[in-house]
């Protein structure tokens, strides 16, 4: 992910680490350096004042020696601060633009790498295909299912303007007695209707906003193509789908949370409400439609 120049989150911490570095290096650890430094400033000193240094050595007395060291180190000590400085900003240059950023980044990776081995895989990224405006019309089905002579379930048909403008609608599900959860968002975001929700994952819950998720539990997987998304738990047990079952009408199936209760369905269209804490997918079965590791398969179908 790129960072604006203006990005004061991303140059901040840079600039700060830098100056740390820079200082550590030519201050710190690095004193050698500055040390070598002076006295490369002193035999310059030396140098330029070798005819004063001639006559110095002549008198006797080392007051007059002192006198005289002094006085060269007065006159060479803007040099010194000088050169001084310039090696300091340019261990500070190239710590901004080549060390820190690279140090940074193998923490960064090495961070993903770890967290990636305790948490879980990388999150879900997946688009759904584009609304035909032919049809103004939309349908969700959750839960039942689908096909050109039935429907089972209650469809929820909304219409495609409530949608327009970077707005966003509450979807109420209803179980057998009639009780709504609000518990599903539809969104409009690139021609194409998004429905965020929330799925269970035993420790916690895996938001889905459109079309993405962060990072699953460890063992989980995903797969999809053009006309669905499924995410599975690490035994390869369906915990939520999504795909387009016709023009404008989405399907989900699996189960989904709203607060303490998790809402699952089957291929009926009826709604098993349940609290999250007693969640068991097992109760719940849904054969897979893709086939799994889904990097062995790369969205293939399950036969």
């Amino acid at each position: 992910m790129g960072h604006s120049i203006n990005n004061l989150a991303y140059w901040g911490p840079l600039l700060d680490r830098s100056l740390e570095s820079t200082w550590e290096t030519v201050i710190e650890h690095k004193a050698s350096s500055l040390i070598a430094v002076f006295l490369i400033a002193i035999v310059h000193s030396l140098w330029k004042h070798r005819r004063e240094a001639v006559s110095v050595k002549i008198e006797a007395g080392w007051k007059h020696k002192l006198k005289w060291a002094i006085s060269a180190l007065k006159k060479e000590f803007i040099p010194i601060v000088c050169i001084t400085l310039i090696v300091f900003f340019a261990f500070l240059l190239i710590h901004v633009c080549f060390v820190t950023p690279q140090a940074i980044s193998l923490e960064a990776n090495r961070q993903y790498k770890t967290t990636l081995e305790k948490y879980g895989s990388e999150g879900v990224c997946w688009a759904p295909p584009k609304v035909d405006w032919n049809r103004n019309g939309f349908m969700l089905l959750f839960g039942g299912h689908y096909n050109a002579a039935m429907i089972a379930g209650v469809p929820i048909i909304f219409n495609l303007d409530e949608l327009r403008g970077d707005r966003s609608k509450i979807i109420d599900l209803k179980d057998m007695y009639g009780k709504e959860y609000p518990a599903i968002t539809a969104r409009f975001k690139d021609d194409r209707v998004y429905f965020d929700a929330e799925i269970p994952s035993g420790f916690r819950h895996i938001k889905v906003e459109c079309g993405e998720t962060e990072m699953l539990p460890k063992g989980w997987d995903w797969a999809s193509d053009v006309n669905a998304l499924e995410i599975v738990d690490n035994q390869h047990r369906v915990i939520f789908r999504e795909q387009v079952v016709n023009t404008n009408t989405i399907q989900i199936q699996g189960t989904i949370v709203f607060q303490h209760y998790t809402l699952s369905t089957q291929d009926t269209g009826s709604i098993t409400v349940g609290l999250n804490a007693g969640f068991d997918v097992s109760d719940f079965y849904l054969p897979p439609i893709f086939q799994y590791p889904s990097v062995d398969h790369k969205g293939e179908r399950a036969k």
